[in-house]
């Protein structure tokens, strides 16, 4: 063999380890935006939801009348990555909520860890939400948070009045008689049609790779889920209703005022609502000042008033059967 023969053999051989070597330390496959899929499948999003008691049943929204809307959510969201990651540094990240069927209602909260406003920044406008950054540091590594928020699901605004009984029992423990009892009433407004509400969380990372040519990556995950569900979304409101039978309708106990008309009675808490069911039934109520008691059916609501009570009588949330 040549000498120029030996040396092009030597270079050739040197171009194969060097693409060798360049294969171990860069990914290979990349997905259509840029990322490689080793480093897009080695980061994922999840999120666990919650119930969480509500600060403040009724707000204001926009207008003297009170609006009964809005359901408090706990988050917990988190960030995994997996130790197949490749090796890169981390320039810029957030995590974003968007959310289909409901909007946030402006407020939220971080609750763990409690540090977290020393390195983020937390933006709430309508339907979206960001924490920017999620990830602190210059490192891809794991990290939970937990978020409160509101959410406000959508429906149709409707106006309804809610009732506040005066006192039902003297300072002995007795049922007052009902001329002494007294029906205060509110204009309060609430959502009809009640939507559940669906979100997805994306976090979105910008890398660079320490080996290789120090390429740049743009990668995302995400996670869809749902926020509400239609029965979560129900407002904190309480009607009283009979059992219902084989042979009977499920009732609902309403009154009947001349000024008025007729209507369901509606509480704004299941306290309140329980109270007054236990007031009628000792006192075998049939009348509050002006006001007629009286059983109306939930499929027939513009038929009479039924003067049949069939007792007890039990705390239900507006809207379920």
């Amino acid at each position: 063999m040549s000498l120029r023969g030996a040396r092009f053999e030597r270079w050739a051989a040197a171009l194969a380890l060097a693409a060798l070597a360049g294969c171990a330390t860069s990914p290979a496959a990349l997905d259509p935006g840029g990322c490689p899929r080793a480093l897009r499948s080695a980061v994922v999003v999840s999120v666990s939801v919650s119930s969480v008691a509500r600060s403040n049943g009724a707000f204001t929204g926009g207008g003297v009348v009170p609006q009964i809307a809005g359901t408090e959510r706990r988050l917990l969201l988190a960030v995994h990555v997996m130790r197949s990651a490749p090796r890169v540094q981390l320039l810029a990240d957030t995590l974003d909520l968007l959310t289909y069927g409901g909007t946030l209602a402006g407020w939220a909260r971080v609750v763990q860890p409690r540090d977290a406003e020393r390195h983020e920044s937390l933006a709430v406008d309508g339907g979206w939400l960001e924490i920017a950054p999620f990830l602190p540091g210059a490192h891809l590594h794991s990290r939970t948070e937990t978020l409160d928020l509101r959410v406000v699901p959508g429906g149709h605004p409707r106006a309804i009045l809610v009732v506040r009984p005066s006192a039902l029992w003297s300072h002995d423990g007795r049922a007052r008689p009902a001329r002494n009892v007294t029906l205060k009433f509110s204009t309060v407004s609430h959502m009809t049609r009640l939507h559940a509400v669906d979100a997805t969380a994306t976090f979105r990372f910008r890398v660079q790779h320490l080996g290789g040519a120090h390429e740049q990556w743009d990668c995302s995950s995400h996670r869809n889920f749902t926020l509400v569900t239609r029965d979560q979304a129900l407002p904190d409101l309480w009607v009283l209703r009979a059992r219902p039978t084989v042979h009977a309708p499920a009732e609902t106990l309403a009154i009947s005022n001349p000024r008025r008309g007729q209507f369901p009675l509606v509480f704004l808490d299941p306290q309140s609502a329980r109270a007054f069911a236990r007031w009628v039934q000792q006192q075998h109520a049939r009348r509050v000042g002006q006001d007629v008691l009286g059983m109306l059916s939930t499929s027939d609501r513009f038929g009479a008033l039924s003067q049949r009570f069939s007792l007890p009588l039990l705390a239900r949330q507006w809207g379920t059967r």
